[in-house]
């Protein structure tokens, strides 16, 4: 209901950020009303009137927070402002009142609350450098001269003290049922579109998925007719089309699938170089349809992780080769190599094609991110690639790891041998494990 003292902030934040607003203006009431309350307090119960000069300046400024919110059209400058006036004042009465010997010097433990709930981490640290500065001026100011002592000299600091700790028992109890109410209800609000959006999911996944299986088999069948050309064409366009669509879904529904933990595939030792010569031998003709020279160290003989056999070949192998074909100019080389030592079986995959900027590099494997790029011939992605890969690489006790130079050429076309060498290294390492290791161990 006091939202509207900051009214002007909703129109710069985005909505899912609407909630700092009705959090700031909480904070705004219940600071002017308790400090107000001890305001009062001094200058009519104790009639001190010495800090007037510095409390009713300070006190203004909290007042007009509204107004500089609305002058600025800033949240963080409005937050500040709020955060630093409540705090001064604060350290100021407690001063006046006998500083480090205070009925009240617990308020200095709100900074911190009230600078997390404003400004998040940063305003934390702001509130525990108030309170640290505070709580050193008092000690200073009780060591180096006299502080004044207001509840002292008027013989009820344990009346005060009781005023105080009721005063802050009934601030922090509310604060707290309010944030965690509010909390809660942005909770549910969460989760309601959290279900929203599986329910769309699962009609993505499997209402539009069945049609376009369907799809896929008539174009079939009309391809096995004898077409014209132009509409040969044409049918081997949608085709593609249906294609990459359906391949899309159905990485979509295996990262859900990953993320909900519904895979839970039983892990086995398998030959590591068995599953790679296997997904080489699959990929030979995307490589000779690009003219690719793929130049083959295969340095491991028997050598076993625990894993899944099909995915490492179809998923994680496939994906790591199929992306340097893609990324990689026509008549391109690709190196692979793969060795071992000890512990460990190592996967190194190096292409010297596009390469990937710096934005793309940093984010390769994060879903939110549009990380899907064409290929040096067109070919399509879909960016779910390889935080697959990542996902199961994790499963299989690997790691991955990615560095690459971004081409200086404007276009895949015109990379050529004497430019600046550009192109991405994957390494992927797995923890070696005997043959002999029991399904029960693996798993």
């Amino acid at each position: 209901m006091f939202n509207f003292f900051f009214k002007f902030l909703f129109k710069i934040l985005p909505v899912e950020q609407h909630r700092k607003v009705k959090y700031i203006s909480v904070i705004y009431i219940l600071s002017v009303c308790f400090v107000l309350f001890f305001h009062i307090q001094f200058n009519y119960k104790y009639n001190v009137y010495t800090y007037n000069w510095i409390l009713l300046p300070i006190y203004l400024l909290m007042i007009f927070t509204p107004l500089i919110a609305r002058i600025t059209k800033n949240y963080e400058i409005t937050a500040f402002n709020l955060l630093l006036t409540a705090s001064l004042q604060t350290i100021v009465l407690i001063y006046a009142a006998g500083g480090i010997q205070a009925p009240g010097i617990f308020w200095l433990s709100i900074f911190p609350v009230a600078g997390g709930i404003l400004l998040g981490k940063r305003g934390i640290a702001a509130g525990a450098i108030l309170i640290t500065m505070a709580t050193t001026f008092y000690f200073v100011s009780a060591n180096y001269w006299i502080t004044p002592n207001l509840v002292r000299d008027f013989g009820n600091y344990e009346r005060q003290k009781i005023i105080n700790f009721i005063a802050f028992y009934i601030f922090s109890t509310w604060v707290t049922l309010y944030f965690v109410n509010k909390e809660s209800k942005a909770q549910e609000e969460i989760l309601r579109h959290k279900n929203e959006i599986e329910s769309l999911l699962h009609i993505l996944i499997h209402d539009v998925a069945n049609p376009l299986t369907v799809q896929d088999m008539e174009i079939y069948k009309i391809k096995q007719k004898n077409l014209a050309p132009d509409l040969q064409k044409s049918i081997d366009r949608i085709e593609r089309s249906t294609n990459r669509v359906i391949s899309l879904l159905k990485q979509i529904k295996e990262m859900k699938a990953l993320k909900d933990g519904k895979i839970n595939f039983v892990k086995k030792p398998i030959n590591f170089k068995n599953a790679y010569l296997e997904a080489i031998e699959s990929l030979s003709s995307r490589l000779e349809e690009k003219q690719i020279e793929l130049l083959s160290y295969c340095r491991v003989d028997n050598c076993y992780i625990l894993g899944d056999d099909t995915l490492l070949q179809s998923v994680v192998l496939n994906n790591l080769i199929v992306n340097a074909i893609k990324f990689s100019a026509i008549k391109g080389k690709i190196i692979i190599n793969v060795s071992d030592d000890v512990k460990f079986v190592y996967f190194e995959i190096q292409d010297y094609g596009i390469g990937m900027p710096e934005h793309i590099l940093k984010n390769i494997f994060n879903l939110a991110y549009p990380t899907s790029r064409t290929g040096t011939s067109g070919e399509k992605g879909t960016g779910y690639g390889m935080p697959l890969v990542k996902e199961y690489v994790e499963k299989m006790n690997g790691h991955i790891a990615v560095s690459s130079t971004e081409s200086s050429a404007e276009s895949s076309a015109e990379i050529k041998c004497d430019m600046k060498p550009s192109g991405t290294l994957i390494t992927l390492s797995f923890a070696k494990v005997n043959n002999t290791v029991s399904h029960h161990d693996a798993s």
